[in-house]
């Protein structure tokens, strides 16, 4: 920590002279030497507790506009009850929205919202009486991809003849793809067959020429390591970067291949670095058009329930032979791993106690095998007991490629589930899914 005397916007000055982020404060967990970051956390009546510590005025919530430095102000917003689209207001109450001045783009920024690529159906159901509080759009209200709904409504009580109704788009998730298999230039592992891992994709900055890996949660939105993107732009601004998906090699003139512009990237508000790890390693990224689901160009599953000791699961990565700029012509690789006990993970063997409760241990110890460098953000995928593939980690942390005899740190999905369910707006209710052939 560097002493200073004042922070930048979304930090906290400890006595001490130093920042910290200010979703560290009230978190339960002292950073300040004596512990001043967890004094008088309590909000008053009229403010709002953010959900990683910090208060609010409660007119602010639902407003669009994030106010909360985990953006927990501007959480469950928006729902549909059975095909109702609904809004929460301020008290917590959920109305229905007028359908004056409803257009198909704002039902798509409705499903967007939920985490789903678009509307399917929007219909208008005739009000009951014409004195039902709702929302309506503001009569300057124009749609645009990157602004929330919430933003272009106000509560009103005047006269409406029809409230929206709204089916959303439902997507598939666990989808393997094809299994064959095809010769590859890689670093131990297995070359991917074209489609056969279509929720592995990549984020390319195209000003600095740097990479990570990541995987497609939903049509909208990706699971990144946080140290992988913040490692090659500090500032975690989304200019200039873009996420590729499908196939196994990406050629941008291939019919399979999707390019679409990242909107945002949102870090878990709890990241944290010590000496050598990050724990929650996470970034989602928000993307200003959705991908098309296609069968080189899928979703993963998140977990619903924790990896099981021991499990053998598949890691995916670009093959990256030596640091430097991404190679567009490498094959996608992917090696299956075992998942190693926390408790031996974390003997003076290996990390000597560093790696936390949220972490999952996988890999090799045997130097040809293990994940490559710049592979950080590589899924860590495991078949559930119902037999469909589910992002059960992402990549943090491995001893340097092809070199190291410590096994690799990924941060766990199940543990900050619910964050990504909140920030994404979805629940990630399986409808429908794929089953793996075991």
């Amino acid at each position: 920590f560097n002493c200073q005397t004042s922070c930048g916007n979304n930090e906290y000055l400890c006595p001490e002279g130093w920042c910290i982020p200010q979703t560290w404060r009230c978190n339960g967990q002292p950073e300040c030497a004596n512990g001043e970051d967890e004094k008088l956390c309590d909000c008053s009546v009229d403010q709002f507790r953010c959900l990683t510590g910090g208060c609010v005025d409660a007119a602010l919530i639902c407003d669009g506009v994030e106010h909360c430095p985990d953006n927990s102000d501007e959480w469950e917003c928006v729902q549909l009850d059975s095909m109702d689209l609904q809004i929460r207001t301020k008290g917590n109450e959920w109305l229905p929205v007028c359908a004056s001045q409803w257009t198909t783009e704002w039902s798509n920024a409705a499903c967007q919202g939920l985490g789903f690529a678009k509307a399917q159906f929007t219909e208008m159901r005739p009000a009951d009486s014409n004195s039902t509080p709702h929302f309506s759009l503001k009569p300057e209200a124009r749609w645009d991809s990157g602004h929330r709904l919430t933003a272009a409504v106000s509560r009103s009580d005047e006269p409406c003849e029809a409230f929206v109704e709204i089916t959303c788009q439902e997507f598939t998730c666990g989808n393997p793809g094809p299994s064959e298999g095809v010769a590859a230039r890689l670093v131990g592992g297995n070359g991917a067959a074209n489609g056969q891992w279509p929720s592995v994709a990549v984020l390319y900055q195209n000003k600095t020429k740097a990479s990570c890996t990541a995987s497609i949660i939903s049509p909208k939105w990706l699971l990144s390591s946080y140290n992988c993107l913040h490692t090659r732009d500090k500032s975690l601004m989304s200019d200039g970067w873009v996420a590729f998906g499908g196939g196994s090699m990406f050629e941008t003139d291939k019919p399979e291949t999707q390019m679409r512009v990242v909107a945002e990237m949102v870090p878990y508000p709890q990241v944290k670095f010590n000496r050598f790890l990050y724990s929650d390693d996470l970034v989602l990224i928000g993307l200003k058009e959705p991908f098309s689901l296609t069968r080189y160009v899928g979703a993963i599953c998140l977990p619903e329930k924790e990896i099981e000791p021991r499990q053998i699961c598949v890691t995916a990565g670009w093959g990256y032979t030596s640091p430097g700029e991404i190679n567009f012509s490498q094959y996608l690789h992917y090696l299956p791993v075992p998942t190693i006990d926390l408790a031996e993970c974390n003997s003076t063997k290996h990390y000597a106690g560093f790696v936390s409760q949220h972490e999952i241990c996988a890999g090799y110890t045997d130097a040809e095998k293990t994940p490559c460098y710049k592979d950080e953000g590589a899924p860590l995928m495991c078949v559930s007991e119902g037999g469909v593939w589910e992002l059960q980690g992402v990549l943090s942390y491995h001893s340097n490629c092809g070199r190291g005899f410590h096994p690799s740190i990924y941060s766990s999905i199940s543990a900050v589930r619910s964050w990504i369910e909140k920030t994404v707006g979805s629940k990630f209710e399986r409808k429908s899914t794929f089953n793996v052939r075991r």
